[in-house]
Parts: C-alpha cells; structure tokens; sequence
C-alpha cells in the first residue's frame, strides 16, 4: 500500500513538472517496476507488458488504421523500458512516438530535419503546416516498415540535426501481425519516473494523417491534414501516461521531498 502510495505522489508531482498542453486521456502504473518480463520477439506474450493503450482513432490512410487502431505496449525495469508497438493495418508509413521524458522538449516548430524519411516525418509531420503537440517531446521512437530508429529531439532545420540514439532492424516490414519491439536503457531516456507521449501517423514525404493515439477527436474526425498549407495547425489534444518508479520506497520518500522542495523554491522566486 505505502508504494502505491508513493507511486502515486511521484506520478502527480512529476506529471506537474512536465511541459504539457494537452488533455491526460490514460494514465497507467508499472504493478512491477523492478522486474519485466519483456521478449524481443515480435508477439505480445502473457504477462510481457505492464500497460497496454488502445484509445487511439482517425483511420485516414485506405480507411484502416494502422495508428488509430494499434495497441502501445509499456513495461519497466530497474534499469530498462520496453516498447511495443502493435499496427492496427499495414505499416506502410511512420508511426512516430513522442516520448516526454525530461524537461524542456521541443515544438513542431522548432524542428525540419529532411536527412531521411524517418528524420523528415519526427521533425515535420505535416509539411507545410506546424501541428500543435499536447506535450513538450524529448525524444521519439520511429516504427516503420523499415525496422525501429529512437531519435533525441533537437530544434534546427537541417539535415540530420536530430540526435541519432539507436536502431533495430530485426522486425522490419508491413505486415500488421508483426509487433515492432523495442529496449532503451533508462538513461537513454533521462531516467524518467514518468513517461508521457503520443503517437501520430505520416510518410516520409510529410504527408500526415488523422490518426493518432490516444485519440484526438477534432483531428481523427476530419480529413488527413496532407501537405497541409502555410498558416494552417493542426492539434492533437491528448497525451498517454505511463508511470514505473523502481527505486525503493524510503528512498522514493526522500526524493518526493526534494521535488516537492524544489518546486516551492521555484514559486519562492
């Protein structure tokens, strides 16, 4: 009881301290954050995730909905995250996770890194348009026919200026029965208690869907933003949550206190 406790204290505070815009949909808990029963395999094995999310919509791309009808598996360790990503339809395009991790984080504005597909549709969703995020994202994890990139967040608008962080090319293709697999060491990510994020849907060539998960109803019901056009936003309102505090409870006790220190400081000044 006293760990769910804590959990709870540092999913509320930690959640606070993150830059977010949009609407919580979700928000589920690590039962087991020390231990995971991950499998890097492709399926979705009993008891291999912790959370899984399935509160996507939109189905713009052929009307089947490789995003707004996929499943994002979450689990936790004590010194990993595991990802699964489970394609509603063919993944014929890019299934870009925004992951708020740290604070800080960067705009669709602040971002153009056209040095490949993969870079092009995490930078500029929508071509000719800036998408309005529901969170400030550190860093995305890229699932594709390709195989999986993870890409550090930067602003710049030129070729390749996003942080290369890793690539696993084992479970590539389009088929909508293949679960694209992923670990990254906590540290990778800024040793999160907390994660939020979502996900969006566009080519290579910026062409962006309405789809996304969780679902963001404006969007997802009206028609892909395309190209999109110069003056022109388009908004995911809502953002995931998932929360995995491995560190022991008298520990966790003391680090609240500082947090909670910290933020008084700031309000202080």
């Amino acid at each position: 009881m006293r760990r769910l406790f804590v959990m709870a204290i540092c999913a509320t505070v930690l959640s606070g301290l993150t830059s977010s815009f949009g609407a919580l949909a979700l928000t589920q808990t690590d039962s087991s954050p020390t231990t995971s029963g991950f499998v890097d395999n492709g399926s979705v094995g009993t008891g291999e995730y912790a959370a899984s999310y399935s509160n996507g919509g939109g189905a713009g791309f052929g009307g089947a909905g490789a995003v707004g009808g996929s499943t994002l598996y979450l689990d936790g360790d004590s010194t990993n995250f595991y990802f699964g990503f489970d394609p509603g339809a063919s993944l014929n395009d890019n299934a870009v996770l925004y992951l708020d991790t740290v604070s800080g984080g960067f705009s669709d504005s602040q971002m153009n890194d056209t040095g490949d597909g993969g870079r092009a549709a995490t930078s500029n969703l929508t071509r000719d348009s800036n998408d309005i995020f529901p969170i400030s994202p550190d860093f995305a994890i890229v699932f594709g026919n390709f195989g999986t990139v993870v890409f550090q967040l930067n602003a710049g608008s030129t070729p390749n200026h996003l942080g290369f962080v890793a690539f696993q090319g084992d479970q590539a293709g389009a088929s909508d029965t293949l679960v694209r697999e992923i670990s990254l060491s906590r540290s990778s990510l800024g040793n999160p208690l907390v994660i939020n994020y979502f996900i969006a849907y566009s080519s290579g060539t910026m062409f962006n869907s309405n789809e996304s998960l969780p679902a963001s109803p404006a969007l997802n019901g009206s028609a892909n933003p395309g190209f999109g056009s110069a003056g022109t936003s388009y908004t995911y309102a809502d953002y995931n949550q998932f929360v995995s505090v491995p560190e022991p409870a008298a520990f966790l006790f003391g680090g609240v206190a500082s947090i909670l220190a910290a933020v008084a400081y700031r309000r202080r000044k």
